[in-house]
């Protein structure tokens, strides 16, 4: 049975929001099989031992990169603003763990993820540029257990199945959900910052404010009311973070939500 995980990095630093712990055994040396890509222009491979000497001196858990990560390289003269990937590991037992994975800044810097003619690596819970490299050995840290699983597979396959560029064209299978749930996400994270603000402008504190916003947004979810996606937690999550600990952040993400676009239109194409 195949098992589901969703993970969102919102940026190329990858600030991930909900990864679950795959559990599998031990069997060293797996690689990742790349199974192809959704526009002709956009380059999946291994990341073999010197073969991208932006990311060749990094290590991750005492392994090469290669163990758990892939490039996709961007060779079009487009940049991307997001990207949907998905990842099968495969245990010792047979069976298959699934995980997603959304590499995207539309919600947080709204600049693109990956410019034209660059280079991003993905991993089963991190994407990361040559510029945000020096991220990802933080960031393997705190994933140690998810990034060993991919390590430790006996087998590990990635479909990159969604490509948003800049001028709005979406590629890739996943292409007609993702482009409906960027929509959905955007509309949600308009109403987050419409919700925490008007509750602010009453005088609530922030951690209040967002808490009094979340019980808005479930009763007009409820109702029927704005977005259906059900997708207000995932912003109302770093919201409530930042309330307490960095109101400076905590206000630049709020404006950033209440500034969301997406290209309009989004227009989902075949294979090209």
């Amino acid at each position: 049975m195949l098992t589901r995980h969703r993970t969102f990095c919102l940026a190329v630093t990858a600030i991930c929001l909900g990864y679950a712990s795959i559990g599998v055994m031990a069997s060293p040396n797996t690689r990742v099989a790349v199974l192809g890509s959704p526009h002709s222009l956009i380059k999946l491979a291994q990341l073999s031992s010197g073969s991208v000497p932006e990311f060749a001196h990094l290590r991750i858990l005492g392994n090469n990169l290669e163990s758990a990560f892939v490039v996709l390289s961007n060779e079009s003269d487009q940049p991307i603003l997001a990207i949907s990937a998905h990842w099968t590991i495969v245990g010792q037992d047979g069976k298959e763990h699934g995980s997603r994975l959304r590499c995207e800044s539309i919600f947080t810097s709204g600049k693109p993820v990956l410019l034209s003619h660059s280079n991003i690596l993905l991993g089963p819970s991190t994407c990361a540029t040559a510029a945000g490299a020096s991220s990802v050995g933080r960031i393997a840290a705190s994933e140690r257990n998810n990034l060993q699983v991919v390590i430790d597979a006996v087998e590990v396959r990635i479909q990159v199945d969604g490509i948003l560029f800049g001028n709005g064209d979406m590629f890739g299978g996943d292409g007609p959900f993702y482009a409906a749930e960027l929509k959905e996400r955007a509309i949600a994270a308009g109403e987050v910052a419409l919700y925490v603000r008007a509750a602010l402008g009453e005088g609530n504190g922030r951690p209040q404010a967002c808490l009094l916003a979340s019980q808005h947004a479930h009763a007009a979810r409820a109702a029927s009311v704005g977005s259906k996606g059900g997708w207000h937690e995932s912003f109302f999550g770093p919201l409530t973070m930042l309330a307490d600990k960095d109101e400076k952040a905590f206000d630049l993400y709020l404006d950033r939500l209440s500034t969301v676009k997406l290209p309009v239109p989004i227009v989902v194409r075949d294979r090209e």
